[in-house]
């Protein structure tokens, strides 16, 4: 038993400056991480506790917390920096619980020593585990990976909610390294983005993922594919070609593809950018905004882009059902979204509460586990075999056994 090591989140120097004076006194160790990045290198070296500052300009505390959500389960526990609101800061916590994190507690602004003693005093000596290394890969062998057909796709359904019917699929890349087992997209995605190697991987999910819907049985119906593609990507020369090249290889229809564009990444107004969303917009092809509540959108960028649907972001649907302020937000979504003429689609239902929380509002649409983890073409096939209708009952009756990088599901007939 000894004293623990922490490790704070937080870019203000004030703060900064005090958080590590008063928790030297009670450490055994402190350090200081500004970026998701830095956070994970950090964490190999043992930590036990993190402070995460809500307030952090640029990324801010939450965002992180997201961005490192595929860690959570792994994640020592955390304490938050509320700010000076105490209902913002219970909401905080209920967003980082949700998002799979132990939270200790919260710290109020402004800050006190006594504050931090009594945190200290709470968590105790603690009993040290040691933390595995998280598997990182350069970008050469990420490529390589693609190169050599070790990448694959799986698809996790879209259900409206009006009467069960699967409408479409998001696909979701995998990695089948030959040593480290199934790997997900947080592993392997920035490295190639960082290469300039997205477009080569985007390329890859489209045909796939198209491809495979092609080959799946007449009577499923036509389902819309939804592929996620970084924003950089509308700029470049040759993309829409490029696109309507893979559409006709694979004969889908222009209408049967969603475009997913994450908050997170800034859609540029320049000439070819504006070129590629009307002309792929013009053609039928959709736009979706992915993650939203979480980046840059502004209500002059949902103006702006051609957006046939919008993607409600975890964090405020897993809470609908018992937050008044994620109902207040996804209210006021869905009156946005009509006005544009655009669907909402939910993110993240995992339970029978939130599926009728988000049913009552009128949401149209929606995807999580509740209904299904991601799953092969091959399970999907089955899955969607005839009668192609699912009802609410028999989503309820679902098994899911996850593996580490998707999924087995069976669906439960009468």
């Amino acid at each position: 038993m000894t004293s623990p090591r922490v490790l704070i989140v937080a870019d203000d120097p004030t703060k900064l400056e005090f958080l590590m004076a008063g928790c030297g006194v009670h450490a055994d160790f402190v350090d200081v991480a500004f970026h998701p990045g830095a956070v994970i290198e950090k964490l190999t070296n043992g930590f036990d506790v993190v402070l995460v500052d809500v307030e952090m300009h640029g990324l801010d505390g939450l965002e992180l917390l997201r961005e490192l959500e595929a860690e959570s389960a792994d994640f020592p526990p955390i304490v938050l920096i509320g700010g000076h609101d105490a209902r913002v800061a219970e909401d905080a916590s209920g967003v980082a619980r949700a998002l799979g994190y132990r939270v200790l507690g919260t710290l109020m602004l402004p800050l006190t020593f006594h504050a931090i003693d009594g945190l200290f005093h709470a968590i105790g000596p603690i009993r040290r585990a040691k933390r595995k290394a998280p598997i990182s890969y350069s970008p050469t062998a990420c490529r390589l990976g693609l190169a050599c057909g070790e990448f694959f796709v799986v698809y996790q359904p879209q259900v409206r909610l009006r009467d069960g019917a699967v409408v479409g699929v998001e696909a979701l890349v995998r990695w089948a390294h030959a040593t480290d087992g199934v790997v997900g997209p947080i592993a392997f995605v920035p490295a190639l983005e960082a290469s300039g190697a997205s477009r080569a991987l985007t390329r890859f999910v489209l045909e796939r993922a198209l491809g495979e819907m092609a080959s799946l049985s007449p009577g499923v119906g036509r389902l819309r594919v939804a592929v996620n593609l970084s924003a950089c990507e509308l700029g470049e020369p040759g993309f829409v070609d490029e696109i309507v090249e893979v559409l006709r290889r694979t004969a889908t229809r222009p209408e049967d593809l969603c475009l997913e564009i994450t908050e997170s990444s800034s859609v540029a107004e320049d000439a070819l950018t504006s070129d590629a969303l009307v002309r792929l917009r013009l053609l039928g092809v959709h736009f979706a905004l992915d993650d939203f509540g979480t980046g840059f959108s502004t209500l002059a960028q949902l103006r702006r882009l051609p957006l046939s649907e919008i993607k409600l972001d975890r964090s405020y649907v897993r809470g609908l059902d018992r937050s008044p302020n994620a109902r207040a937000i996804v209210e006021g979504l869905l009156r946005i979204a009509d006005g544009l003429g655009a669907e909402v689609v939910a993110e993240g239902v995992e339970n029978e509460d939130v599926l009728e929380a988000l049913r009552r509002l009128g949401c149209g649409t929606a995807q999580g586990y509740h209904f299904a983890r991601p799953i092969t073409v091959d399970e999907l096939s089955r899955w969607l075999a005839p009668p192609s209708v699912v009802t609410r009952a028999s989503f309820v009756a679902l098994r899911h056994e996850a593996t580490d990088g998707g999924s087995v599901l069976t669906r439960n007939h009468p």
